[in-house]
């Protein structure tokens, strides 16, 4: 916690004038984990993590301080099944798949109102500025992760390829418009969904190889793609034609247009 502050009199003057600043960045985390990996007869592999994570940033709600994640693999190397051993067109084939969650705590936010206290010479006051409202519900951002991938390698490595799915689930924080009466245009609140989901798919080709010279082909390409799965913002327009409108089943930071009949001749807002 830092604070400065600075205080001036004047002669025969009764009025003093007092600045002060206080400001709290504290953020403490504490972490503890475990790892384990098992492999049997070198064919099948298992890895499992667990993790606790604790935060001071959700002071009001003791529950939420502590966020237990977890994940778990499982690889299948095929190649090494008994059925394939010494074949000569298959050298790797390894399938696996994983499963994971995890947390994220928001620094930007915070379950205690954000504001300023200065003088305003026009009403001869102090008034108060808010920066954010208190969120008493604040908690972790959760998502769920999933992934499928396959490692492949043919002909004495000549052709080899790797090709991961993954599928991303994440709860997070949004903004919401509230009443001018609260010091501010929007406060944060819970309620969003964001789905992210893609591929990525590498393989490479070698026609010759020989002592002296090699010639060798590769492609890779890949897809993300995202979107909404719930919502509890009311958007604006302004929200529309800034690319900051969340709209259920629609991808995040999507532009829209409009087919309008004409312009209000009052305000002149599209109609």
């Amino acid at each position: 916690t830092n604070t400065s502050g600075s205080t001036s009199l004047s002669g025969n003057s009764s009025l003093e004038k007092h600045t002060a600043k206080l400001s709290n960045t504290l953020s403490n985390t504490l972490s503890g984990f475990a790892t384990l990996v098992y492999a049997y007869r070198n064919r099948y592999v298992l890895n499992a993590n667990i993790r606790m994570d604790a935060s001071n940033r959700f002071g009001q709600d003791k529950n939420k301080r502590f966020e237990p994640t977890w994940s778990a693999g499982l690889k299948w190397r095929v190649a090494r099944e008994r059925i394939f051993e010494g074949s000569w067109w298959l050298n790797n084939l390894d399938i696996y798949s994983s499963y994971g969650y995890q947390g994220n705590a928001v620094s930007s936010v915070s379950p205690e109102l954000i504001a300023t206290n200065s003088y305003s010479t026009l009403i001869r006051a102090y008034v108060l500025k808010i920066k954010t409202l208190p969120y008493p519900d604040l908690g972790w951002e959760k998502t769920k992760t999933f992934n499928l991938g396959v490692d492949a390698s043919f002909l004495k490595d000549r052709i080899n390829f790797t090709f991961n799915y993954f599928k991303k689930i994440s709860k997070v924080l949004s903004s919401k418009s509230v009443p001018y009466e609260n010091g501010v245009k929007n406060g944060i609140v819970t309620g969003s969904t964001l789905e992210n989901f893609g591929y990525d798919f590498v393989i490479n080709v070698v026609p010759i190889r020989m002592k002296d010279f090699s010639w060798q082909l590769s492609l890779n390409t890949a897809v993300t793609r995202n979107k909404i799965k719930k919502n509890e913002r009311v958007n604006t327009l302004s929200d529309y034609t800034s690319g900051s409108c969340i709209v259920p089943g629609e991808p995040y930071s999507t532009f829209y247009s409009y087919e309008f009949d004409q312009l209000n001749p009052a305000n002149g807002q599209p109609m």
